[in-house]
C-alpha cells in the first residue's frame, strides 16, 4: 500500500467527494529522465492540472531546478481524471533504460516521492517519504537509438528543444572563451589541454581540463555526439574534491559502474549538472592546496539552467563563436541542442488513462512556453534528424 501522508490523503479524499460520479481512482504517473529540462516538464505539470484542486511539493526552494515532485489534482482538459503525478529526474540515458527494463525490480526507482504536506502554492523543501515502483514515463534529451537500449522500441514523443552551453569554472580566465569541436575532442579525449590552445599564446601552460557528466546523462550523449567525439567514446574527465567552497584537488574521475557498466578511472563523471554547478563556484582549482600538477581551470558542458548558475552565468563560452541565445537555436547558427522526447512504453499505451494523462502531458509541453533553459519546437526553423547532425532549414 502507498504510504500516503494524511494531508494527501485529504486532498485526494477532498477530490473523490466533488467528483459527481461515486467512486474514482487516483492515477499514478511516475517520470524520470532528463534533468536538464525538468523546469520545462515541471511547468507543463502545473499547466494541465486544474489549479483549482492541484497542490504540490518538491526538493529544494525552487521547483525549475527540483530533482524530485509530486503534484495531485484533476486534468484540467478532463477533470474526472484524477492524477498522483511523481517525478525523479537523474538522466536521459537513466530513464530509457528504466522503461526497457521495465517489469525488472532491479530497475525500479526507490525514491519516488511521496508527500505529506502538498499545497496548493507548492511546498517548498519538502521531506518527502519514498516508495518503490517502475517508471512510466520517461524525458530525455537522446534518441532511444542514441542509447544501447534500443529494444522494444518505445513511443517517442518529440516536445521540445533542449540547448547545451560550455562553461569555464567561476575563477578561471576569461581567455577561456571559445569552444570549437576540435577543441573539444581534444580535450575530452586527453582529459587536459594547455591554455595557449584557446589563446594562440604559447606562453600560456595552465592546463584547461574537463569536468563531465556519467553515463547516465543526455547531456553527455548530446556533447559527445554535437563534438564528434563519439557517444560511446571513453572520455577522460575528472572529479573536483572541495572543502566548502575551495577545492582542495582535483583528481582523474574515480572508477564505477553505471547502468550495469563499468567504467575505468577518468571514464565516468557527475551524476547532475547541479553537483558540476557546486563545484564550478567553488574557488582555488589553480592553487595551493590543490597539488602543483593537478591545477588548472576547468570547463564542462551544461544544459542553460546550470549555466546560468556558474557564476550568475558570466562564464559562458560560444560554440564555433556563436553565443547562445533562443534565437540562435531557432535560425540554426548556433547548433548545440538536442531534441526533447517523451518516452513511454507499453505499459502506458496499453492503460488508458494513463496514456491520456502522458499524452496531455505531451500536448502541454508543445503548447507551453518552456521558459530560457529550452526552446518550444514549434518556433524552429531548423531541423535536425539526430544529436550532432547536420543542422538543415
Amino acid at each position: 500500500m502507498k504510504k500516503y501522508g494524511w494531508k494527501v490523503l485529504a486532498g485526494l479524499a477532498t477530490l473523490a467527494m466533488a467528483s459527481t460520479s461515486p467512486a474514482q481512482t487516483t492515477n499514478t504517473l511516475r517520470i524520470t529522465g532528463s534533468s536538464a529540462y525538468r523546469a520545462a516538464t515541471h511547468n507543463a505539470i502545473l499547466a494541465m492540472l486544474d489549479p483549482a484542486e492541484r497542490v504540490y511539493g518538491f526538493t529544494g526552494s525552487s521547483l525549475s531546478s527540483a530533482s524530485r515532485a509530486q503534484f495531485t489534482g484533476r486534468l484540467a482538459a478532463d477533470t474526472n481524471v484524477i492524477c498522483n503525478i511523481q517525478t525523479v529526474f537523474s538522466g536521459s540515458v537513466d530513464g530509457v533504460i528504466r522503461l526497457v527494463y521495465r517489469g525488472s525490480n532491479t530497475f525500479d526507482r526507490t525514491d519516488w516521492p511521496v508527500g505529506t504536506n502538498l499545497t496548493a502554492g507548492g511546498t517548498a523543501s519538502i521531506s518527502f517519504l519514498s516508495e518503490t515502483a517502475p517508471s512510466d514515463v520517461a524525458m530525455s534529451d537522446a534518441y532511444q537509438n542514441s542509447t544501447k537500449y534500443t529494444s522494444p522500441t518505445l513511443v517517442d514523443n518529440i516536445v521540445g528543444v533542449i540547448p547545451f552551453i560550455w562553461v569555464r569554472n567561476s575563477d578561471a580566465t576569461n581567455a577561456i572563451a571559445n569552444m570549437t569541436p576540435l577543441l573539444a575532442q581534444q580535450v575530452l579525449a586527453a582529459g587536459s589541454v594547455p591554455l595557449s590552445f584557446f589563446t594562440g599564446n604559447a606562453a600560456d601552460t595552465t592546463k584547461v581540463r574537463s569536468v563531465g557528466r556519467n553515463a547516465d546523462s543526455g547531456t553527455r550523449v548530446t556533447t559527445f555526439a554535437e563534438t564528434g567525439f563519439g557517444i560511446f567514446t571513453p572520455p577522460s574527465q575528472w572529479q573536483v574534491l572541495l572543502n566548502g567552497s575551495s577545492v582542495t584537488n582535483v583528481v582523474p574521475y574515480p572508477a564505477e559502474t553505471v547502468l550495469g557498466e563499468s567504467f575505468a578511472t577518468g571514464q565516468s563523471g557527475y551524476g547532475s549538472g547541479g553537483t558540476i554547478v557546486t563545484a564550478f563556484n567553488a574557488t582555488g582549482s589553480n592553487a595551493a592546496p590543490v597539488p602543483s600538477t593537478r591545477r588548472g581551470w576547468l570547463i564542462s558542458a551544461l544544459g542553460v539552467s546550470d549555466a546560468n548558475n556558474v557564476n550568475s552565468g558570466n562564464n559562458k563560452l560560444t560554440w564555433n563563436g556563436v553565443a547562445y541565445s533562443q534565437d540562435a537555436v531557432r535560425n540554426g547558427q548556433y547548433t548545440f541542442w538536442s531534441y526533447e522526447h517523451l518516452f513511454y512504453g507499453s505499459y502506458v499505451s496499453g492503460n488508458a488513462t494513463l496514456k491520456t494523462i502522458a499524452d496531455q502531458l505531451v500536448s502541454t509541453l508543445l503548447s507551453t512556453d518552456p521558459g530560457t533553459a529550452a526552446v518550444q519546437l514549434s518556433t524552429m526553423k531548423v531541423t535536425r534528424g539526430q544529436e550532432g547532425a547536420p543542422v538543415s532549414p
